[in-house]
């Protein structure tokens, strides 16, 4: 027969499952203590990187604005000294053909308006786009007619003389 079992055998084996229990508790408790670690680790590294990534990105876009508005100044500089070129001809070519037609009101007209846009040519040289928007914004708020009238003439006079110099450009491409 068989007897029974010691009651310190059975105490034991309680024993033994509760300290494999406890065993597995600690280990699950060390597991998700690692893991939450590596998760803050993680997500701080993530905030690193997108906090460079958008630092990096802000920087790019202070540099595309700064070459933008560097590359704005100097076509509008480049289209000023255009202008100022253009002028200076004008005047030359109205000094010119007041000289060669003698006196009369004509003639003083064309040697008046040579000698304003001579002087318009050196006030656009002596000055940066900026100024040059600034005075004209000012002078249209203090004379809106006579800037009106301005641009007027201004848009006539471009307009003629664009309309010239591309009908002689087209008598110098048919000529052989």
């Amino acid at each position: 027969m068989t007897q029974p079992p010691a009651p310190w055998n059975e105490t034991r084996d309680r024993d033994d499952d509760t300290q494999t229990r406890d065993v597995a508790k600690n280990e699950a408790a060390s597991v998700a203590g690692d893991a939450k670690d590596t998760a803050q680790q993680v997500a701080s590294t993530a905030t690193d990187q997108a906090k460079q990534v958008a630092g990096e990105a802000k920087g790019h876009a202070k540099d595309l604005y700064a070459q933008a508005r560097s590359e704005f100044a100097d076509q509008a500089s480049s289209q000023q000294g255009r202008a100022a070129s253009g002028l200076r001809s004008l005047a030359g070519e109205l000094d010119s053909m007041a000289s060669h037609q003698g006196s009369g009101v004509a003639t003083d007209l064309a040697q008046q308006a040579a000698t304003k846009a001579n002087q318009v040519a050196g006030w656009l040289e002596s000055r940066e786009p900026g100024d040059v928007i600034d005075e004209l914004s000012s002078f249209a708020r203090r004379r809106p007619g006579a800037f009106l009238l301005g641009a007027a003439v201004l848009g006539l006079v471009g307009g003629r003389l664009t309309r010239g110099l591309a009908a002689e450009a087209q008598d110098d491409l048919r000529a052989p």
